[in-house]
């Protein structure tokens, strides 16, 4: 008999949605603030997707195809080599569905942390993040395959929650003045996914940030 073998593979590429935010100061004394953001995602990005005539995986869409509000709220404190906060963010979904049929779900995210400044340019942190992220609901009101878990709705969302670890570099002066590095690593301690999904095991992530 005959045997086929290979890799199938696609992606999508193009706009996301258009986020806006505005941050307001509730508290700031005795080194210690409070902050409140409240922000909206515009459906700029595409929910439409497809390989040929098939709508691709849900989560490969280039957006949720809705009007979201982002609100978090956020405490930060500040001694003489420490820095600690506490954030609460969360996204919500303001439609029953898009243009599309469904609707991501509804996403809450704790996370907590703290800095220790070793020198002028090194600081290493530590942080725990937890977030929730419910199902997608409704439907695809087209053509779709049914062949994989990323097709279905009720392989989107759970519980996770992470430890951080980093290291954040900065050059106060010199050829390099004014260059920031942040590389952090972080570990799932608990996954507790909707149906059937692949479990993360580390997330390693670097930013580079040039000030002039």
């Amino acid at each position: 008999g005959d045997s086929m073998s290979g890799v199938h593979q696609h992606g999508t590429s193009g706009w996301g949605d258009t986020i806006g935010s505005a941050t307001f100061t509730l508290f700031n004394a005795h080194r210690q603030s409070l902050l409140a953001t409240l922000g909206m995602s515009f459906p700029t990005g595409s929910v439409d997707e497809k390989v040929g005539d098939t709508f691709t995986h849900y989560g490969m869409q280039l957006g949720s195809g809705t009007f979201d509000l982002l609100p978090s709220v956020t405490y930060l404190g500040q001694a003489d080599r420490i820095s600690w906060g506490l954030q609460y963010a969360s996204t919500l979904r303001l439609e029953d569905e898009n243009e599309s049929g469904f609707r991501f779900g509804n996403v809450h995210g704790v996370t907590g942390w703290t800095a220790f400044r070793i020198c002028d340019w090194a600081s290493v942190s530590g942080r725990i993040a937890y977030r929730h992220e419910g199902q997608i609901s409704g439907h695809y009101n087209g053509a779709h395959e049914h062949g994989s878990p990323p097709d279905f709705q009720s392989n989107y969302g759970g519980d996770t929650l992470d430890l951080g670890v980093g290291v954040n570099l900065y050059a106060p002066k010199g050829a390099l003045k004014g260059n920031r590095l942040a590389i952090e690593v972080l570990f799932p301690v608990y996954q507790d996914l909707n149906g059937v999904q692949v479990e993360r095991d580390f997330t390693l992530a670097a930013g580079w940030q040039w000030a002039f």
